[in-house]
């Protein structure tokens, strides 16, 4: 039986981002392949972009480099519809990543043009923005620039309490 409605995809999907955290990635992605459909659950847009994004670096983590762009892919298409850009850096992030290791570098400066995120945003987008840029960086062995984009990672200050945005200074 499949439960339908918001509350059982969010709990999917956080489920699938705790596993992810943990490092259990077979794991994650069961769990965030099922908080990702809505229509037929009758759940949020927005969980499903969370979860897609997550899933998309699940699928990077496993070695799926084609399934992960699928996904980013799709939550990018979703995400220009429902206007979430909170949500953009954080898909983006693995799109630009799997592009520049792929050596596919217009799709690769795409993917970190469209969610630039600066320190004066959300740490929840301006972290995966930085990775996104230091990792591609690092694949044209530009290690300066690595550094000139992880530098204000290190100005954040430490939150209190539990803050998704401290698991992505550590993926």
């Amino acid at each position: 039986k499949i439960a339908l409605g918001a509350q059982s995809q969010r709990f999917d999907m956080a489920r699938g981002w705790l596993d992810l955290a943990l490092d259990d990635p077979e794991a994650a992605r069961q769990e965030l392949e099922s908080a990702v459909p809505t229509a037929f659950r009758m759940g949020s847009t927005r969980i499903s972009l969370w979860a897609q994004a997550w899933l998309a670096r699940t699928q990077f983590a496993l070695g799926d480099w084609s399934g992960a762009i699928a996904t980013v892919d799709r939550a990018a298409h979703q995400l220009e519809d429902a206007t979430l850009d909170l949500l953009r850096p954080l898909v983006h992030w693995t799109g630009a990543q799997t592009h520049a290791l792929r050596g596919n570098w217009p799709a690769a400066q795409e993917h970190l043009r469209r969610p630039a995120a600066s320190s004066h945003d959300y740490p929840m987008m301006f972290i995966p923005s930085a990775l996104a840029r230091a990792q591609c960086a690092e694949v044209e062995t530009d290690y300066a620039a690595v550094i000139r984009a992880l530098e204000p990672l290190t100005r954040l200050e430490p939150p209190e309490g539990v803050d998704e945005a401290r698991f992505l200074q550590g993926s």
